[in-house]
């Protein structure tokens, strides 16, 4: 009984990162756009210096900025994705919490910028990070995800020899 219980939990984790993922962006997002976006006076926020700090910004292409302009192409691609996804997680074994939690932070993540992408057209972007010439291009949460998501399972595939953890212990 509690085998299937814990089962079923691993099985809901990955849905419940996806949606804790969604909410934090998307509430970070309206934030963003009401103190600093549209009706905004605040350009741009200091948190660590200006090394790390709150910016608004718009973002028509994918994360990070690139690609401007094409938020049609990558409307298309997450609606293609999101059951992409879904039956990727549903083809990992219960046993590998690791690739089934990322798949999470990816499909929170698609979420996340879709939503923005129907709704306005374009993403909110507002994680600055850098120094002088030396930044990096602006993003959020979604973005952030997102990019964990891949290069944790690009890791994890990389170096696993693509067995369920159970059976590559012994």
């Amino acid at each position: 009984m509690l085998d299937s219980s814990n089962k079923r939990i691993r099985g809901l984790t990955p849905l419940l990162i996806a949606a804790a993922i969604f909410l934090i962006d998307q509430i970070s997002k309206l934030a963003v756009l009401e103190y600093m976006g549209r009706n905004g006076h605040q350009e741009q926020i200091d948190i660590i210096g200006s090394w790390l700090r709150l910016e608004f910004v718009t973002n028509s292409g994918a994360a990070f900025g690139i690609f401007q302009d094409k938020t049609l192409f990558f409307t298309i691609v997450a609606i293609i994705a999101i059951p992409v996804l879904i039956i990727f997680h549903n083809n990992i074994p219960a046993e590998n919490a690791l690739a089934r939690n990322c798949v999470g932070l990816l499909l929170g993540g698609t979420l996340g910028n879709l939503v923005d992408r129907i709704r306005l057209g374009y993403v909110i972007d507002f994680i600055g990070a850098g120094v002088g010439n030396l930044r990096w291009p602006t993003f959020n949460i979604a973005d952030s995800a997102f990019v964990v998501g891949v290069a944790i399972l690009a890791f994890y595939f990389a170096t696993s020899s693509g067995k369920p953890e159970s059976e590559s212990a012994s």
